[in-house]
């Protein structure tokens, strides 16, 4: 398998000593390049360490994460000094709140800036600017002011400034909290479009299940330890436990669990969106009334 990021008995704590408790124990994974992966858990799960870890914004307590960087040409190691750089550059991060990745006044200066700092060529600025927001959609808004724009503008334009880095992989701390539905939607819509068209590596941590249900994989996070690692299809599958950790299943599963409960047999209990439920409501219905 061709990884991204590998964590080997990563362990991280909040104590400066390291000896309190654990905020994330003991942890092995790998993410494969160009995958999605989901990571969900309760508030106070982890999952959000997690994500600072996999991109040096944390330093693990012990333990290591190895960053696969094509872009360096070797693999970077988050605890080394001397590769953090190249490791911000391989991996960027969405945040919750875009207000505090938002650094300048004008839309096209702020996605301007991480590249700036980096060193890129002037004439390739204007280049990656320009092609990161029409990713986002924002293109016609590169003149305006950020702090007139809508949470969701906000917010693609934080991805915007994360994407003129053309990093391979990024993470999305909880990026969607913040938004209403139909920024939540346009958030999802180019998450997706990063991962399908662009190739990009992409990590989401979110409490919302019918997003989770979007990626290849889902990772459930309960104090500091993955407990459930799969497919979405197969995790959501597991109703009583993801209950037990505070979690709910998507709608849609949710759903057909209910009907599967009442006697309808014929509905397959591992339904992840509303669409799929409904053609399959729609088909029992027109068997049953023939």
């Amino acid at each position: 398998m061709d990884y991204i990021i590998k964590a080997q008995g990563l362990t991280f704590s909040y104590d400066d000593d390291g000896n309190g408790s654990k905020t994330v124990e003991n942890l092995d994974f790998t993410i494969e390049r160009g995958s999605f992966t989901a990571i969900i858990g309760h508030n106070g799960s982890g999952k959000s360490t997690i994500a600072k870890l996999m991109c040096g914004v944390l330093e693990p307590t012990s333990g290591e994460i190895f960053i696969n960087s094509k872009g360096a040409g070797r693999t970077l190691r988050v605890s080394d000094d001397n590769d953090i750089f190249d490791v911000r550059k391989t991996v960027g991060m969405v945040f919750q709140n875009p207000d505090n990745q938002l650094v300048a006044t004008v839309v096209e200066e702020d996605v301007a800036f991480a590249p700036e700092n980096m060193g890129v060529p002037s004439n390739e600025i204007r280049q990656k600017v320009d092609d990161a927001l029409r990713a986002v959609g924002l293109y016609e808004y590169r003149l305006h002011d950020t702090h007139k724009l809508s949470g969701g503008q906000k917010q693609r334009v934080a991805i915007a400034g994360i994407l003129a880095m053309s990093p391979e992989c990024v993470i999305f701390d909880e990026s969607t909290a913040m938004l209403d539905p139909r920024g939540r939607d346009d958030v999802m819509r180019i998450i997706c479009e990063m991962r399908n068209k662009y190739g990009i590596t992409v990590i989401l941590i979110t409490h919302y299940m019918n997003e989770a249900a979007l990626a290849d994989r889902v990772m459930v996070a309960e104090a500091g330890k993955i407990i459930l690692d799969g497919t979405p299809k197969d995790v959501f599958l597991q109703k009583e436990l993801l209950k037990s950790c505070g979690l709910e299943v998507p709608q849609a599963t949710e759903l057909a669990s209910r009907l599967h409960a009442a006697g309808i047999s014929d509905i397959p209990q591992n339904v992840l969106d509303t669409e799929e439920a409904a053609q399959i409501i729609a088909a029992l219905i027109a068997k049953n009334t023939k």
